[in-house]
């Protein structure tokens, strides 16, 4: 009766630490379980016997192995059994095959734990989850599923994001288990980010965007407030009018419906914003203000509430969870006054969350603006805990341990730190390639971790130690149970043996018994059931406080199987196997219900059914305003805002000037945002967008090219590319048009496949960003410089073999990347530029780049004495700077009588060069740039004579 669980079947596993399971055996007193890597076991690499019916192996598999496994019983003489059955279907099948996945990781380890445990941690940008031992060897990774790890409980759940990058919300959250099945996703209605955990009572919340419109305010540094007016703004600071990006948390319940939620937009004041980071520079390019960027949030079962970190404006707030009442907040003064206390400590930006049983908050304050609000001589991370001392609805606090990051492990963003069982700090960085500090309450660090991540360059998000793989495992047996012809019999009572097999202190509940049992791991509880009088069954559920999701319910027979009536017919819904006679109970599906009692769909017909259980349109569909089933609404909504059923009961009233055309409100797509509600639209401007529709042969009206901003009838921003504010269309070719647009300030034309601007692009006089990354350009128009206004220029991640000396006109440049293209010299102009050469901003983004090029010698000085000029920033996500050092590998001079580039001129070069001639090959760049002596453009018998009179002078 007993048979193989776990591993399943030619199952591939992406663990080196693998749980076995098998079921109780007849009269077995313990197990044998043996592993070998061959079918015909002529190797035994494990051999060993246990007790329970779990066992752990964490030392003998390896990555990219292949295993079988078996298991027989012992008996209370010593003697063995026969094999375990591995397939119930498969005669004589008693063992099984699994297969190790490939490692994920290149994390490397210096000291020792003061504990026990493993660390998980995830690398955001490369998207994949890990977890490393002690000494850095890998033991699990989330394979191909690019699952980037969030939180976890501790006992064997975790949770995070699974990158779905063709939808508009393309990280939904996710939880997940060591096999990488999603076990539960969110209905990604909104963009999720950032963190997520399971409540209690096993709902699931998670931080949600929250987009509202809100001022611009007009005392924006460096003139800022001037420049959004340009775009068509007020910039008033009261009129809201441009997207703000609060930040919401929410609760859904299993089957992903939301059922509590709480916006910061609700319980923060307008008046408080980030002033010293740059985040309106950020809004200014973007189209919309990151304005409290949420990172993370912690539930206290203990007291109802919900700690929540708001990145961009330094603060922690304590929220009451029933109410939805802010308790207390806590980080920098901002102009509302809201702050209760925490502005002495000065942590800025910080990620991550922790309470502890004392009440005390653990953070990484990733100390972005630290030499502003701490006057440190550098930016400077710190891991920190705060003792939080509560009066009412206010507070004070202290900090009562930190641990400030050497400057190289500096993390201007993700991270956190954990308080370990043993009163250490788990501290996590993106510095140095991505790094967790293990630090005692002293500041000594006993552990090391470099998680080696290059692209981007140590985006690590977050790590963990946890106990390990399977916190919570645990095995039940059942005392002196055993077949006896047709009876199961029972001697002296029902007792069990409950097992912890798992890695972690856990609690199991007993019904039957309406106890529960403390065990550590390792540890064995023996507990004797009642039995009822005269019961034909017990049944024992095991339920662990932890994860209840693991329970077991085991059945025990105790009197003849005979006695047992029921279903017997193998077609019902109610069938079952141990029935001995019917007694009449067989239920089957009908006309109009399933056996689970759900109305029954029609396949045939792609429709529901329309029986009386549907309802008028059936399923949940219900009528709209226009009487359609499933229905979304009106078909057509007049500018008046009445609706009606038919377009044709609405007529245009718009009054627009000669060269304009009016647009009605249903026609104008979300992506095109109007500034001042206009609906008259430029001719000029909309046949400019035609332009580039047509000449890139897309299927698109003009007003949803991308994303657009309009300000008096004008086009002001326009977003185009193969991304998701771009429209995810990829143009090859602008039109010469395109200079022609009068109001142009922002052309973000990244992620496409151009090849060259049209001349006429330099017109554009009053724009002031331009982004070219991620095309194929291969020069940038002599006439750059008449693009007076421009502030902004990204042509990273091209082919650039040269930048036009007209580049040093531009006056107000503030930003210049010129990253990874093909450029091997720069004009001088160039350091006519005021760009500062050599610092970061407030984003710690470079104001100039030049990395991956071949930039090596005779270079202008700016460029030559710049400590960007081998900085790029990563292709990922486009937000972290990485280093790339120029190319400046040695190549054979073009033109040289060395045609074989041997060292030497000889007979040789003639031989090849005769041979290449007679072979009609099609000469290209490269070998022109070998045969082509005399470098005429060919390559021919001249070139044979030049290499004969070098030899002969």
């Amino acid at each position: 009766f007993a048979g193989l669980l776990s591993p399943g079947i030619n199952a591939t596993l992406y663990t080196t630490h693998v749980l076995f399971e098998w079921e109780q055996e007849e009269n077995a007193t313990s197990y044998n379980i043996q592993l070998s890597q061959n079918s015909s076991w002529t190797v035994i690499s494990v051999d060993t016997n246990t007790e329970s019916l779990i066992y752990i192996d964490t030392e003998h598999i390896d990555w990219d192995e292949g295993w079988y496994w078996r298991v027989r019983p012992i008996y209370s003489d010593n003697s063995m059994g026969d094999w375990i059955s591995a397939h119930p279907d498969i005669p004589n099948s008693t063992d099984r095959y699994f297969n190790i996945a490939s490692a994920r990781s290149s994390a490397t380890t210096t000291g020792n734990y003061q504990g026990e445990g493993i660390t998980i941690f995830s690398s955001f940008f490369d998207y994949y989850s890990a977890a490393i031992d002690e000494n850095g060897n890998e033991i699990w990774n989330s394979g191909d599923e690019e699952l980037i790890y969030y939180n976890t409980d501790y006992y064997g759940q975790f949770f995070g994001a699974k990158l779905d990058d063709g939808a508009e919300n393309y990280l939904p959250v996710v939880e997940y288990d060591l096999n990488n099945n999603i076990v539960w996703q969110e209905p990604a209605d909104h963009f999720s980010h950032h963190d997520m955990i399971q409540l209690p009572n096993g709902n699931y919340m998670s931080i949600v965007e929250d987009i509202r419109l809100g001022p611009i305010p007009s005392d924006l540094d460096g003139g800022l407030s001037f420049l959004f007016m340009g775009l068509g703004y007020l910039a008033n600071g009261f009129t809201d009018e441009f997207p703000w990006v609060g930040d919401k948390i929410i609760e859904w319940d299993q089957n992903g419906n939301e059922v509590w939620s709480w916006s910061t937009f609700d319980y923060y004041s307008m008046q408080d914003y980030d002033e010293i980071a740059g985040t309106w520079w950020t809004a200014f390019s973007e189209g919309r203000f990151d304005w409290t960027h949420a990172n993370a949030f912690w539930f206290s079962e203990e007291n109802n509430t919900i700690y929540f970190s708001s990145r961009h404006l330094s603060r922690i707030t304590k929220i009451d969870y029933s109410t939805g009442d802010i308790i207390w907040n806590m980080g920098l003064d901002m102009p509302s006054g809201d702050v209760d206390c925490g502005q002495n400590i000065g942590f800025s930006f910080q990620h991550s969350l922790m309470t502890l049983q004392n009440g005390n908050i653990i953070t990484l304050d990733n100390g972005n603006i630290s030499e502003t609000v701490n006057n440190t001589p550098y930016p400077t991370t710190r891991g920190i805990e705060i003792a939080i001392d509560e009066t009412g609805n206010s507070c004070s606090s202290s900090l009562v341990w930190s641990y400030d990051l050497p400057e190289d492990l500096f993390g201007f963003a993700s991270g956190n730190v954990q308080k370990l069982d043993t009163g250490n700090y788990l501290i996590t960085t993106v510095g140095g390639g991505g790094t967790s500090l293990e630090v005692t309450p002293n500041n000594n660090v006993v552990w090391e971790a470099s998680y080696n991540l290059s692209l981007p360059n140590g985006a690590v998000y977050r790590a963990n130690r946890v106990s390990g793989l399977y916190p919570v495992a645990y095995s039940v047996i059942v005392e002196d149970m055993y077949l006896d012809g047709s009876n199961m019999i029972v001697d002296d009572g029902l007792n069990i043996r409950l097992y912890n097999n798992g890695t972690a202190r856990e609690i199991f509940y007993i019904p039957l018994l309406n106890d529960s049992i403390d065990l550590d791991p390792g540890e064995i509880s023996y507990l004797a059931m009642p039995i009822a009088n005269n019961a034909d069954v017990v049944e024992i559920e095991i339920i662990p406080e932890h994860r209840p999701d693991l329970t077991k319910n085991i059945t025990v027979y105790i009197n003849s199987l005979n006695t047992i009536t029921g279903c017997t017919d193998e077609s019902a819904c109610n069938y079952n196997e141990n029935a001995t006679e019917d007694d009449d109970s067989c239920i089957y599906d009908d006309e109009y219900y399933d056996c689970d009692g759900n109305c029954i769909f029609d396949d045939n017909e792609d429709s529901f059914v329309d029986y009386d259980c549907f309802g008028v349109c059936g399923g949940d569909a219900e009528l709209d305003e226009c009487g359609t089933c499933d229905g979304s609404g009106p078909d057509y909504i007049c500018d008046d805002g009445t609706l009606v059923c038919d377009e044709n009961d609405c007529s245009s009233n718009g009054d627009c000037s000669t060269g304009f055309t009016y647009y009605e409100l249903v026609d104008i797509p979300n992506s095109a945002v109007v500034l001042d509600d206009s609906q008259c639209f430029s001719n000029t401007d909309l046949n400019i967008l035609t332009d580039i529709i047509t000449i890139n042969d897309l299927d698109l009206q003009p007003l949803s090219l991308g994303t657009q901003n309009w300000f008096n009838g004008h086009l002001t921003r326009l977003l185009v590319g193969d991304y998701f504010d771009g429209g995810n269309v990829s143009l090859t070719d602008l039109p010469s048009s395109i200079g022609d647009l009068p109001e142009i300030a922002i052309l973000y034309l990244n992620y496409n496949s151009l090849s060259e601007l049209p001349d006429s692009i330099c017109n554009l006089g009053n724009l002031l960003y331009l982004v070219l990354s991620f095309n194929n350009l291969t020069h940038l128009p002599d006439d750059i410089g008449n693009l007076s206004n421009l502030i902004w220029l990204d042509a990273g991640y091209n082919s650039l073999e040269s930048i036009p000396s007209s580049i040093g006109s531009l006056s107000y440049m503030q930003y210049l990347w010129i990253f990874n293209n093909q450029l091997s010299s720069l004009p001088e102009t160039i350091c006519y530029l005021t760009v500062d050469w050599n610092g970061v901003d407030s984003n710690f983004l470079p104001y100039f780049g030049s990395g991956g090029n071949f930039l090596c010698d005779n270079l202008p000085e700016c460029i030559e004495n710049s400590e960007n000029i081998n900085t790029s920033i990563d292709p990922l996500y486009y937000s972290f700077m990485i280093t790339v050092e120029q190319d400046c590998e040695e190549t054979p001079e073009c033109g040289s009588a060395d045609v074989n580039d041997d060292g030497t001129v000889d007979v040789i070069d003639i031989v090849a060069l005769v041979n290449l001639i007679l072979s009609e090959q099609e000469f290209n760049d490269e070998l022109l740039c070998s045969y082509d002596v005399n470098s005429d453009g060919t390559i021919d018998v001249i070139d044979i004579v030049v290499i004969i009179n070098t030899i002969l002078g």
